[in-house]
């Protein structure tokens, strides 16, 4: 009896010592980059789960580059489409996978495929974080990821504006910001501090026209003031126009007005609206001030 228990434990010594890890495991795991978390898999299949290592999300990404060079061939051999003609847009909801292939010049790697194996190029690609709002036709790729072909709109005459900050009262990460009217990123130009800022509820919000939110910026003091999500400038009716957003509302501690001949246009419930009018000025929050200028800026220089 004795002789069984005596064994028992040195067979469960040994496994013990097995299931330990070595101290180079141990390196190689703290070496490892780290890489964000996905909260599920759930519904996926195999070549679809979502990457959690810096070698998955490679193969990740070229499997979806692979999908939608199928998905390419079989759209356009059921129609007579001439990609030169048309938009390539690729939406991604997720918002890690979307970070992560725009860090990885996406749209490059996209394009130069296309041309390379297929020898087409289309009139653009584009790369968006999420599903346009109205209810239009996509095409799946795989869980999180959609393509969208659009014809490319005739050139009309170009409506142009220019957005720059007044000296010393904040700063933007493109400054000057040129705007036109007939061309803007999903109808409208948003306003708020940081390019692609993080919302709320994870959504990533392109700002067209962006506040800097370097903290090391001179102007960070003012620019902190201002929201992610502001405002945004939408051209209607032959006019440039200001709208002001939630994030810029009183409702969320935030100020947002319009300046003109000494005059103050009070901007406080979501979605009003002001036309703009050369020379007026932009406040945002009362730190950071944005000048506009008509389509006549650049007959004057």
């Amino acid at each position: 009896m004795k002789k069984n228990i005596k064994y028992w434990l040195k067979a469960g010594g040994r496994l013990a010592n097995r299931l330990k890890p070595s101290d180079a495991s141990l390196r190689k795991q703290s070496q490892a980059p780290a890489i964000p978390e996905k909260s599920t898999n759930v519904g996926r299949t195999d070549d679809e789960k979502f990457p959690n290592t810096s070698k998955d999300y490679v193969s990740y990404v070229s499997n979806m580059i692979d999908r939608i060079m199928r998905n390419l061939d079989n759209l356009l051999q059921v129609s007579s489409l001439n990609p030169s003609d048309h938009v390539l847009e690729v939406y991604i909801s997720d918002n890690l996978l979307y970070e992560y292939c725009l860090n990885q010049g996406f749209v490059k790697l996209i394009e130069e495929r296309i041309y390379m194996d297929r020898s087409y190029t289309f009139s653009a690609c584009r790369l968006l974080p999420k599903l346009p709002e109205q209810n239009v036709h996509v095409t799946d790729i795989m869980a999180d990821v959609f393509i969208r072909l659009q014809k490319k709109t005739v050139p009309q005459e170009s409506v142009l504006a220019q957005i720059n900050v007044m000296d010393n009262y904040g700063s933007l990460l493109e400054d000057p910001v040129l705007l036109d009217g007939n061309h803007l990123l999903a109808g409208k130009a948003n306003i708020g501090v940081g390019r692609h800022a993080r919302m709320d509820d994870g959504s990533i919000r392109v700002n067209t026209i962006a506040v800097d939110d370097n903290t090391e910026s001179p102007q960070y003091e003012r620019n902190k003031y201002v929201s992610r999500a502001h405002a945004n400038i939408q051209f209607r009716n032959g006019h440039f126009m200001l709208f002001v957003e939630t994030g810029g509302t009183s409702h969320s501690g935030k100020r947002t007005a319009v300046s003109r001949n000494g005059k103050l246009i009070k901007l406080d419930v979501a979605e009003m609206g002001v036309i703009l009018e050369d020379d007026d000025q932009i406040i945002l929050s009362k730190n950071v001030i944005l000048i506009f200028k008509n389509n006549d800026w650049h007959g004057n220089d």
